[in-house]
């Protein structure tokens, strides 16, 4: 006879911790909802509807206590430990969970007199200040790398920005042109691969005229890069290299930086949890 399991299946237990979960705001706490199980003492009874008191005591201080922003990052530090590289959004989510994490804290610190226990925990989710200061100034507002914390990304940008317009403005002097008007399929501008064009008629190809880069699906029009742009058209692919290039750096330094919280993020995940 198993008394425990007799005991959890009057007491329908799993559709306990079924409608428990539902109420948690982290996948985290989702989780530990639905993994609970009985506490083992008189004592630990104690400790945890004083835990609760507490809880209800700090939600009647204020909206609520703020986890919400708290997300599980454990498999982006590890795989920032594992790979050595995040993506920009992977970084931010970091960024934005660590001042969670932070503000959390400070939260709970600040109500140790009325929830101590409470406050205990907050005490022990401080995490190195590092990582989070320089995730904090490393992102601008629509989501880039930023340009003040790197000034060698403004200039690389600007000079990209500098060399569409450039490409652009010579194209369209082409389109203008009266030695054109009869060689152009329509008058636009766009893009095969990563290089500029214009559509011509087939006929009007000219060895002169440029670089063939693709041809329309009636066969009618030819996709050229016009000579005048081809200097420039490669200049703006080794500018945007150059630019992924000091990107990839960056954002390498920075997932190391992410990496150095996988081991604290284990004993954080618990706390976090409960």
């Amino acid at each position: 006879m198993d008394l425990v399991a007799d005991t959890e299946s009057a007491l329908d237990w799993a559709l306990v911790l079924e409608a428990l979960s539902t109420h948690a705001r982290t996948a985290t706490g989702r989780a530990a909802a639905l993994a609970l199980g009985g506490l083992g003492s008189v004592d630990a009874v104690r400790v945890a509807m004083d835990e609760t008191d507490e809880v209800i005591l700090a939600e009647g201080d204020a909206d609520s206590v703020p986890v919400g922003g708290v997300l599980d990052i454990a498999d982006i530090t590890g795989r920032a430990l594992r790979q050595g590289m995040l993506d920009k959004s992977e970084l931010r989510a970091v960024g934005r969970t660590l001042e969670a994490l932070h503000e959390l804290s400070d939260w709970l610190v600040d109500r140790d007199v009325d929830v101590p226990i409470l406050a205990d925990l907050g005490a022990r989710l401080v995490l190195d200040a590092g990582p989070r200061d320089v995730l904090s100034r490393a992102f601008d507002p629509l989501g880039e790398l930023s340009a003040t914390a790197w000034p060698e990304l403004g200039y690389l940008r600007q000079r990209i920005s500098d060399l569409h317009v450039s490409v652009r403005r010579t194209l369209d002097d082409i389109l203008g042109s009266d030695e054109m008007k009869d060689a152009l399929q329509d008058r636009y501008v766009t893009q095969r691969g990563d290089r500029y064009v214009i559509p011509v008629k087939l006929g009007w190809k000219r060895k002169d005229m440029g670089i063939v880069h693709a041809m329309s699906a009636s066969g009618q029009t030819a996709f050229i890069e016009p000579t005048q742009v081809i200097a420039l058209n490669n200049e703006l692919r080794l500018a945007e290299g150059e630019l992924e290039q000091v990107e990839r750096r960056i954002l390498t330094q920075l997932s190391h930086r992410v990496g150095g919280l996988a081991r604290d993020r284990l004993g954080h995940r618990a706390l976090l949890a409960r």
